[in-house]
């Protein structure tokens, strides 16, 4: 695939904010998948999510960093900075650590029963609420 100017530019512009980004937290070990850097919590003893949460956030316009909830299981929140030209940087974190569980209500559900075919059960209808630690920078 041939890149034009234009898209070559737009990614040495995203390449140029992310280095200055990076040099601003020089203490948050990174690997690469091509112009995706991943905030390796792994590599970290004791990592505190939400720091890092809001050090990917650090300075960034309004609508450049996403939380994206986990389809698997829930429990996982992926946070995405876009910093330009396909360039981003992401952190996986527990979903506890960065928002607050709230419960909203209740509802009734029918779910399988190795006793039966299906019982109702009431559950708690749960809100995440991210801020402040994701404050008015995220969005989703």
């Amino acid at each position: 695939m041939t890149k034009t100017m234009d898209e070559i530019e737009a990614v040495r512009r995203g390449l140029d904010a992310f280095a200055a980004w990076a040099a601003a937290h020089p203490d948050l070990p990174m690997h690469s998948s091509r112009t995706t850097w991943i905030v390796a919590d792994h590599r970290m003893e004791n990592p505190d999510h939400a720091e890092i949460v809001r050090a990917i956030a650090d300075g960034a316009p309004i609508g450049d960093v996403r939380k994206i909830p986990s389809e698997v299981g829930g429990g996982t929140m992926f946070i995405e900075r876009h910093f330009g030209g396909g360039v981003s940087v992401q952190h996986q974190a527990p979903r506890a650590e960065v928002c607050e569980r709230v419960v909203v209500g209740t509802e009734t559900v029918e779910v399988p029963d190795p006793a039966a075919p299906m019982v109702e059960v009431e559950r708690d209808v749960v809100e995440w609420r991210c801020a402040p630690l994701l404050n008015e920078r995220t969005k989703g």
